[in-house]
């Protein structure tokens, strides 16, 4: 790969991001370009997720930003190596200031990723399922749903059923 080139898979994400283009401030449900009609007002549980998925896709965005310019430097480096100036990448003076960048930036978008999860487990649970179910849907491992699942009952106890939606005492995965 020459100098100044991205990988193939970034170069596809940016072309994605460019074709989807920016996403609207509120999120409105929309099936076919239509917006979606309801008989009731959707719960606290589905305006979460909604505004969890925005804010996820929002931190991604900015992950994305943060990793071209890391690379950007990144490639400058490696030029300056191949140059023989290998001792002048460890005094650029933006260097602690691109690393804060892009440690800040894997921390929202951690954090706004397990918003998203915990918002569709509520969600989940809200309609019934149990942690056994959530696991199976979302691909994680039981142990794992039954920890978002006291999470998301501790954050809304509304969520909280007179039958254990937890499950645990099942036969074992």
């Amino acid at each position: 790969m020459a100098t100044g080139q991205l990988p193939d898979a970034a170069r596809s994400v940016r072309w994605w991001i460019r074709r989807i283009g920016p996403v609207p401030p509120a999120f409105p449900p929309v099936t076919g370009g239509q917006p979606v009609t309801l008989d009731r007002e959707l719960t606290v549980f589905e305006l979460e997720v909604g505004d969890a998925m925005t804010s996820r896709r929002t931190a991604a965005l900015r992950l994305i930003d943060v990793l071209e310019r890391d690379l950007s430097g990144y490639e400058a480096g490696m030029a300056s190596v191949e140059d023989g100036l290998s001792m002048e990448i460890l005094m650029p003076p933006a260097a602690g200031q691109i690393r804060q960048h892009v440690s800040e930036a894997i921390t929202d978008f951690e954090a706004a990723r397990h918003r998203f999860r915990l918002a569709l487990v509520a969600l989940a649970v809200d309609h019934g399922m149990t942690a056994r179910q959530i696991g199976e849907t979302f691909a994680f491992s039981r142990q794992l749903a039954s920890r978002y699942l006291k999470e998301a009952k501790a954050r809304w106890p509304e969520l909280e059923s007179p039958h254990d939606l937890d499950d645990t005492s099942s036969s074992p995965d």
